[in-house]
C-alpha cells in the first residue's frame, strides 16, 4: 500500500501543525496529554553553553542544509515552514524521492529546556535519554514503542534554558537504509544543526 506524504505527516507526529494534523507537545502521544506544566521546574539544570537559536526561530528552513539532507532523503523535493500551539516553529522537508524518510526540525521556544523536555518526554511510547550530542543534553523519543527500529525517531537537545530542538525522521519503507536505526540518522542531523548554529547559522 502506498502512503501519501501528508498521511506521513499526520501519522504520529509531534509537531508539524498542519491542517488536519495534530499539533501535540513534544511526549504527547496522540490524543492523549501530558499531565502537568511543560516548563522548567527550579531545579532544572542550566545549559553550559547556550545556543543562540534566533535565526532558526524566524527561518526555521534554514537550520538544515540540501547537502546536509541528502545522505538520507537524496533530493530535496520541497520544504515547508510551519507553526503551532505554544510558540512552536517547524521545517518539513519532502524528498523528491517519496520513499526517502521525511524530515522535521521542530523548534520549541518555551518548553523550559532539559526539565521541560524530560518531563514532556516522559508519556512518549519510547522515550530513552541518549548521549550527549556535541555537550547539550539529549533524548530520543517515537511513538511507537519499537519506533527507531520501525522508520521513526525524534532527537531532541536542551538548546538552551527554555529552547528545546528537535530533529525527526520517518519513513514507511522498510527497505530505506535507515529504517531499522532512524535515531543515527536524526542524531548525525541533530549534529549538523548544532554546528550550523554555532557557526551563525
Amino acid at each position: 500500500m502506498r502512503i501519501s506524504r501528508l498521511t506521513i505527516v499526520c501519522i504520529g507526529l509531534t509537531a508539524v501543525a498542519l491542517t488536519g494534523c495534530s499539533t501535540q507537545q513534544p511526549g504527547t502521544p496522540d490524543g492523549k496529554p501530558t499531565t502537568g506544566s511543560t516548563t522548567a521546574t527550579s531545579g532544572s539544570t542550566s545549559v553550559t553553553n547556550p545556543l543562540n537559536t534566533s535565526k532558526i526561530l524566524d527561518s526555521p528552513c534554514e537550520g538544515l542544509t540540501d547537502a546536509q539532507l541528502a545522505p538520507y532523503q537524496g533530493a530535496v523535493g520541497s520544504k515547508q515552514k510551519g507553526s503551532g500551539a505554544n510558540s512552536r516553529v517547524t521545517c518539513t522537508w519532502f524528498a523528491a524521492d517519496v520513499k526517502k524518510p521525511a524530515i522535521f526540525l521542530n523548534i520549541f521556544p518555551k518548553l523550559g529546556g532539559q526539565a521541560g523536555m524530560e518531563n514532556a518526554g516522559k508519556s512518549f511510547p519510547y522515550f530513552k535519554k541518549a548521549d550527549p550530542i556535541q555537550g547539550y543534553f539529549t533524548t530520543h523519543l517515537s511513538q511507537g514503542a519499537d519506533g527507531p527500529q520501525t522508520g521513526d525517531c525524534q532527537t531532541d537537545i536542551a538548546a538552551n534554558d527554555q529552547v528545546v530542538l528537535e530533529v525527526r525522521g520517518q519513513t514507511t519503507t522498510a527497505t530505506d537504509p535507515n529504517y531499522t536505526d532512524m535515531c543515527k540518522a536524526t542524531d548525525a542531523l541533530m549534529t549538523a544543526l548544532i554546528g550550523n548554529l554555532k557557526n551563525g547559522g
